[in-house]
């Protein structure tokens, strides 16, 4: 499985519902890893594979900046044992003062 794939499957598997606020929004991408922590920009990589397939899913009309004004991600190490995950948190880009 491609690495697009992996992250559509892993969004999908959330279940996600559309979002219905305002746009443009702020995606925080906040990734829980349990191996070898990535640098800080790589995380960028993976977060638009998430985008896409929130793109994918119709959680989101397009990943343009019409529709996208921010993206942050912060990462954290989780105990061996513990599971990988990413929390996306979707918020208008106004809220946040952008």
């Amino acid at each position: 499985m491609q690495h697009k794939e992996q992250y559509q499957y892993a969004v999908m598997s959330a279940r996600p519902k559309a979002y219905t606020g305002t746009f443009p929004v702020h995606i925080h991408y906040h990734f829980k890893t349990t191996g070898n922590q990535l640098d800080i920009d790589n995380y960028g990589y993976m977060a638009k594979l998430c985008a896409d397939a929130l793109v994918q899913l119709e959680v989101l009309p397009d990943d343009d900046q019409k529709y996208i004004a921010a993206v942050t991600t912060t990462a954290q190490k989780v105990k061996k044992g513990g599971d990988n995950e990413v929390v996306v948190t979707i918020k208008p880009a106004d809220i946040l003062g952008e």
